[in-house]
């Protein structure tokens, strides 16, 4: 029997404070194991691996034997509370454990950190933001066609041009090798640079440079000084396609089908991007009215999932996003509990199809990964399955906004 109350008044619902009591007779058989596994592989001088007698081995680890011992029945007790889900649906971590034995009984207690079982509620108000246009307006149209234009810009040698100027593009072959080890830095012929997203140092360099020239600089690259050999190939111009020619290299019979294809994909994007403002903005307002606290081990594992994509991430917004993740994996959780949701046959083989197609997997292979990450796989499935649930209340709500 183990008695669970929310640790404290801050952040009261991720930690719990745990206690209990173990009777003597149910450490006996785990004792048992313990100390089996103990004479297998302990090290005892004068004795062979494996054959070293229990009663030798219980007086040289009785005591460390029976910590072990209690601190698994300690972890069956907590699994056993977890598989209830009415405080917890996961731990994260546990401190302060403290046990004693007081005549036959061992009394313990600790505290957890744990994923906390909420009632999920939907009586929320979705709004669409202030200002939020789902229609393409002529300037998201223009905008759209100038970043095509751009994309489908092609380069010719420019014969016309003398010289080099700030907003060129040239080829060159570029020779660097740093000062203070003598090693080649950089050996690279026919680059193309456009000049006007080049670096500062390099503009300086070459600005003003006639084909066929060589120049030679120092520059403060990487952290060291490095010397510069740089001739300059060709001098190139971009050419901008008209409107008609770039209706026409994408497929387009018209620059006006080409519109009305811009205008439907601009409006496709705006309702995903609403449908996702909509979606955390369900996942927000659900953990503010349930008043669901984020466990510190979750925000720190969503934190680093997002720094390993993006190690400059700004710290601000790092913040903000890891807390966006956590408090959806809260509600998920919450959400499959009280759906009840479960995984049929049919769909787990949905999902690890679209595991193959997007891995290039064999089936022999996702069925393998499946067998050996099954429980870790399953679970990703269940929230994504809740997460569709979520979407499809989002989805009746942006009907109603937008129509």
């Amino acid at each position: 029997m183990i008695n669970i109350q929310p640790r404290g008044e801050e952040n009261k619902d991720a930690w719990f404070s745990v206690s209990g009591t173990i009777s003597l007779d149910e450490l006996k058989d785990v004792y048992a194991r313990e100390l089996e596994r103990y004479s297998k592989t302990v090290k005892i001088e004068g004795f062979r691996a494996g054959k070293v007698p229990i009663d030798i081995v219980e007086r040289r680890y009785g005591e460390e034997i029976k910590a072990n011992s209690i601190k698994e029945k300690i972890w069956e007790a907590l699994e056993e509370e977890t598989k209830k889900k009415n405080h917890w649906i996961k731990i994260f971590k546990i401190e302060s454990l403290v046990w004693s034995q007081k005549g036959d009984n061992i009394e313990f207690s600790l505290s957890c950190e744990v994923l906390p079982r909420k009632k999920i509620s939907f009586d929320v108000d979705l709004k669409k933001p202030d200002g939020f246009d789902s229609k393409a307006s002529d300037q998201d149209i223009k905008e759209e066609i100038e970043s095509l234009k751009r994309r489908y810009t092609t380069l010719v040698d420019d014969t016309e041009q003398s010289e080099l100027t700030e907003n060129s593009a040239g080829v060159f072959d570029i020779f660097a090798k740093d000062i203070g080890t003598a090693r080649t830095y950089l050996n690279q012929k026919d680059v193309f640079v456009d000049l006007a997203s080049a670096y500062e140092w390099f503009k300086k360099l070459v600005v003003g440079m006639k084909v066929g020239e060589t120049r030679e600089g120092i520059a403060y690259v990487d952290r060291g000084d490095k010397k510069f050999r740089i001739t300059l190939k060709s001098i190139k111009r971009k050419v901008i396609p008209s409107e008609d020619d770039l209706a026409k290299t994408l497929g387009y019979k018209s620059k006006e089908e080409l519109y009305e294809e811009i205008k439907k994909r601009v409006e496709e994007r705006k309702k995903a991007e609403l449908k996702n403002i909509l979606y955390f903005t369900l996942i927000f307002k659900i953990s503010e009215k349930i008043n669901l606290p984020i466990p510190q081990s979750l925000l720190g594992q969503k934190a680093k999932q997002i720094l390993d994509d993006d190690p400059n991430i700004d710290k601000e917004r790092l913040a903000t996003l890891a807390t966006s993740l956590a408090l959806e994996d809260i509600v998920l959780y919450n959400l499959i509990e009280d759906m009840q949701l479960k995984l049929s046959d049919e769909e787990i083989r949905q999902n690890l199809k679209e595991i193959s197609t997007h891995y290039r997997l064999t089936e022999a292979e996702v069925n393998r990964l499946f067998e050996s990450k099954r429980e870790e796989l399953e679970n990703s499935f269940l929230l994504k399955k809740a997460k569709n649930k979520l979407m499809e209340i989002v989805e009746s709500k942006m009907a109603e906004l937008i129509g």
